[in-house]
């Protein structure tokens, strides 16, 4: 995007190569975003198993790691590989995909957890057995044992339908690119109110997950689109824009304010939420930041909040 009158050319060039944020990587993680298979609105899995089946992940990933950090990617691989799985492959394609994030995101550093996988006493193994049962049970099927041959074979089938691409760019990365753009530009133009970055990255990742794990959730909206519709949000709801600065013209400004109004109250990241007439010389420096920050005009972000704000207001 070109310079505006709070940042120079050079402000701008200084973007270019940011350490981890830089324009050139965001730009081919949107690549790598619109090529994802999860992304491509075709997810096979019945939705009540889909969200079981997000919940075992977060069980073994949490035993084999003690964290959470790779559930959001764990998610992207499970969307992503969902045409080679039906429900008695269900089980088998959890553990494959949890053995995958593990070797990839720690190598030798957790070999004995994933290994762990094939011996009986494993607490994540434990968890995959008790969804198998689940499943069993929910739709009168019968799972694949699970085996050390068997979870290979999966493994490997899953690793073919994701074209061996399992590092694709998830929520957290988004997250952490936005961020990172946005506070070094909030920086250059010595904004002297600063957004709380740390709460707002909470309720980003909070309200992805709370999205990701609905049952009305629409497999179309990336992750990458997620994260930004989420972080123009948070903005809007923690005070720094006002509440109607993102809404997209045809949309009706009473119902959207409702919105805003719900969302306030139950999803409120932190202080308070800006009024519509609230707008200032502040709240179009913000604006026109975030534009900068996360390489989007006005009208893409509007819809990107748009599909979100739908999203968290949807009911099961």
């Amino acid at each position: 995007m070109a310079p505006t009158a709070i940042v120079s050319e050079m402000d701008l060039e200084s973007m270019e190569d940011l350490p981890g944020a830089s324009t050139e990587l965001m730009m081919y993680f949107r690549e790598a975003d619109r090529d994802c298979p999860a992304n491509q609105g075709s997810n096979a899995l019945e939705k009540r198993a889909r969200i079981r089946a997000l919940g075992c992940l977060s069980k073994m990933l949490e035993a084999m790691t003690g964290s959470q950090e790779c559930w959001f990617q764990a998610a992207l691989l499970l969307d992503g590989s969902s045409s080679c799985v039906n429900l008695a492959k269900l089980p088998l394609t959890c553990i494959a995909i949890a053995r995958i994030l593990v070797k990839f995101e720690f190598g030798g550093e957790k070999r004995s957890s994933w290994r762990r996988f094939v011996h009986e006493n494993g607490a994540a193994l434990k968890h995959a057995r008790d969804f198998a049962g689940w499943v069993d049970m929910t739709f009168d099927c019968k799972t694949i044992e699970i085996t050390h041959r068997a979870v290979c074979e999966q493994e490997a089938e899953v690793l073919r339908t994701l074209n061996w691409e399992v590092d694709g760019p998830c929520i957290e990365q988004w997250l952490y690119i936005y961020s990172v753009r946005f506070e070094k530009l909030t920086d250059i133009t010595k904004m002297r109110r600063h957004p709380d970055l740390k709460m707002l990255r909470a309720f980003v990742l909070i309200s992805a997950r709370a999205i990701l794990m609905s049952e009305s959730f629409a497999p179309m909206l990336s992750q990458g689109d997620l994260a930004l519709g989420l972080f123009c949000l948070s903005l809007m709801l923690d005070g720094y824009l006002p509440l109607t600065s993102l809404k997209p013209e045809e949309v009706d400004e009473a119902d959207w304010c409702e919105s805003m109004s719900i969302l306030n109250a139950g999803n409120q990241p932190g202080g308070e939420a800006a009024e519509d007439g609230a707008s200032s010389k502040a709240s179009s420096q913000i604006l026109e930041i975030l534009c900068l920050a996360v390489q989007e005009d006005k009208k893409g972000m509007c819809e990107k909040v748009h599909h979100v704000v739908r999203e968290l207001l949807k009911e099961d």
